[in-house]
């Protein structure tokens, strides 16, 4: 007999470890980023150096590779001079890291599921008060 609980912890200490991989590989093209919580990152932290190395790099991978293939094609290339500002939250059953600028806010919500992973994004434009 299968223990459940054993296996929705280790789906929740993945989910936990890759939203800190989308937050470093993510955060890192930008110009600048800062966490919300600090405290909440290191918690993240430690649930992602719980993981093989290996698994490590298979997290970081797939932040890298949405960034290449995805948000760099199709986002305005000065969001990534952004100082952003990072808060991590769940909705829904799924979980969301969202980095917020001066003019930008991105959104990615990222559902790890191994080969099934989900990391898609919503942009928000804030248009500042002296060109409205």
């Amino acid at each position: 007999m299968m223990n459940t609980t054993t296996t929705i912890d280790k789906a929740t200490n993945n989910q936990n470890a890759f939203n800190y991989a989308v937050y470093m590989m993510l955060g890192s093209y930008f110009k600048q980023m800062e966490a919300v919580s600090e405290c909440y990152v290191q918690k993240l932290y430690l649930y992602y150096v719980e993981n093989k190395r290996e698994h490590q790099y298979s997290f970081e991978d797939i932040a890298i590779r949405f960034v290449e293939r995805v948000l760099q094609k199709q986002l305005p290339e000065e969001i990534w001079q952004e100082r952003v500002l990072v808060s991590f939250f769940a909705r829904d059953g799924r979980n969301y890291v969202a980095f917020q600028g001066a003019r930008y806010t991105l959104v990615v919500q990222n559902d790890y599921r191994e080969a099934r992973t989900k990391l898609q994004y919503q942009l928000y434009e804030d248009t500042p008060a002296i060109e409205r």
